[in-house]
């Protein structure tokens, strides 16, 4: 394996570890010898269950090392629904935290494999690393689908090779950057930092989720990479502090009236541990009162764009930023628009040419015989070169008078009153629109609510205005199933599940 001076901060069961890539590499070699013993090689599919830890990540790499295809999945996923032509699932790798997902699988038939048994193996029997081609599959990686089912991409090795490429160019990543990873290691975009970290010397800090604000005040990282909801907490919980400490906030008042931007508020930068360069996020639109708020505070958050058919599309980034839009091309990217306003995307290095589970509808509307992948959502480019994402092409509602309505944009206006969780719009065919208001845990009251819709409507188109609302206190959450593990709304879920509240809006 190639030398690294890199290093990799973890959980090694339920100990943090910092270990250099030189340290963890001959585990990596360990644990390929096991599973080529076991033979396994580059035509063997290998799931895997597990959480973000120090096992999940010498698998991994294991895997890449024999050639593996690593197919991630959710506890709980059926694995039947992966099983085809196309996908033989040899066996499945489980972390010990998941005994009884192990057991289940086990009576369904499935081989499973413990993650501590590839600890077993010696590294001096691992073989030479697997050679890929260009559009060889380096891992495999799954979304829902529109009729329920999954979707599986195979991620070719040339795709993810100019994704971590483009941007070591553009952001130029020193040795000294420590870069937080807290989101699920199933996520590919989440492991091209470990990867990263491997190729330019970075040290990479691993964790599970519950363990990221904590992770902030004691591992000081540099980088963060997370989804817009991680940095709304962040917002909301300095926001409290400022309410209750009357010198912080006279301090924070001064800042901001000092006009100064090539300066960092020091409180807030200490609440982020101190060491903060820059802030990563994309997977969902952030509020442009979010955006200016880093900003001001001199912490820039670079919104990005992309999606798993496709992988970095764009990004802002230092002196190349513009508040609100998400970035200028990434390199080897060419992009249009259809006619419905819908972004077209063709990459030198595509991600992969089709998918390889997925209803055929699904196939032919994403990628197109053009070589163009179909995103699903609408924008444009302003003058600069600046790509604007307004929403999703199967979220637009039609009004019985013709007028179409991003509702995401309605919502994201609404939300930014942080006592507002979230705002869900409806009203596709109807004459008007209505809304299904989530107040935060302490949020406002149905008054307060009453109040905020009205400013909100005085200063809005007339399609755009909200006739009537109803108030949900049950919070949306990963566990009900109402948001994603990405913290986005699962819109067709929730007009689902509350169609009759939201029907009753109308008579």
């Amino acid at each position: 394996m190639m030398i690294s001076k890199g290093k990799l901060i973890t959980f090694d069961g339920r100990k943090k570890v910092e270990i250099s890539f030189p340290e963890l590499f001959p585990r990596v070699r360990a644990a390929a010898a096991w599973l080529r013993g076991k033979g396994f090689d580059s035509d063997t599919v290998l799931c895997i269950i597990g959480k973000n830890d120090l096992e999940w990540i010498i698998a991994d790499l294991a895997c890449i090392y024999c050639g593996i295809k690593l197919l991630p999945l959710e506890p709980g996923a059926v694995l039947a629904q992966y099983q085809s032509d196309r996908l033989r699932i040899a066996a499945v790798l489980v972390s010990a935290e998941f005994k009884e997902e192990a057991a289940a699988l086990g009576q369904q038939g499935y081989t499973c494999i413990g993650l501590q048994e590839l600890n077993t193996g010696t590294a001096e029997q691992a073989g030479t690393p697997h050679a890929y081609a260009p559009m060889e599959v380096i891992s495999y990686k799954s979304t829902s689908g529109s009729t329920g089912l999954p979707k599986v991409i195979g991620h070719a090795a040339a795709g993810l090779s100019n994704s971590l490429e483009g941007t070591q160019e553009i952001f130029q990543h020193s040795p000294r950057e420590r870069i937080l990873v807290f989101l699920p290691l199933n996520i590919l975009q989440q492991r091209y930092w470990l990867y990263s970290a491997i190729l330019y010397d970075l040290t990479v800090i691993i964790i599970p989720r519950s363990y990221v604000f904590a992770a902030v005040k004691q591992d000081k990282p540099t980088v963060i990479m997370g989804v817009p909801y991680i940095y709304e907490v962040f917002y909301d919980e300095f926001s409290a502090l400022l309410r209750k400490d009357d010198s912080l906030r006279e301090a924070y008042n001064a800042f901001l009236a000092s006009g100064s931007r090539a300066a960092r508020f020091g409180p807030f930068h200490e609440f982020l541990g101190g060491h903060i360069n820059y802030l990563w996020t994309g997977s969902a639109p952030v509020s442009k009162e979010i955006l200016s708020f880093y900003f001001n505070m001199g912490i820039p958050l670079y919104q990005g764009y992309g999606m798993n058919e496709t992988c970095i599309i764009s990004k802002n980034y230092t002196a190349h930023n513009k508040t609100g839009s998400v970035g200028k091309l990434f390199k080897g990217i060419t992009l249009r628009f259809d006619d419905n306003g819908q972004i077209l995307v063709k990459s030198d290095f595509p991600v992969c040419h089709n998918y390889t589970i997925a209803g055929e509808q699904e196939r032919a509307q994403t990628f197109r015989p053009d070589g163009y992948v179909a995103t699903g959502d609408c924008g444009y480019m302003d003058e600069e070169g600046y790509l604007f994402v307004t929403g999703r092409i199967k979220d637009i509602i039609i009004l019985s008078n013709s007028k179409k309505v991003f509702p995401r944009s309605i919502e994201e206006k609404i939300e930014t009153n942080t006592g507002i969780a979230h705002c869900v719009v409806y009203g596709d065919n109807k004459p008007y629109l209505v809304a299904m208001i989530v107040p935060a845990a302490d949020g406002l009251t149905e008054g307060e609510v009453k109040s905020l819709l009205k400013t909100f409507n005085d200063q809005a188109r007339e399609e755009e205005k909200i006739f009537r609302y109803c108030i949900q206190t049950e919070q949306f959450s990963m566990q009900n199933d109402l948001l994603s593990n990405q913290h986005k709304i699962k819109r067709q879920k929730i007009y689902q599940q509350f169609l009759n509240s939201f029907e009753e809006l109308y008579k």
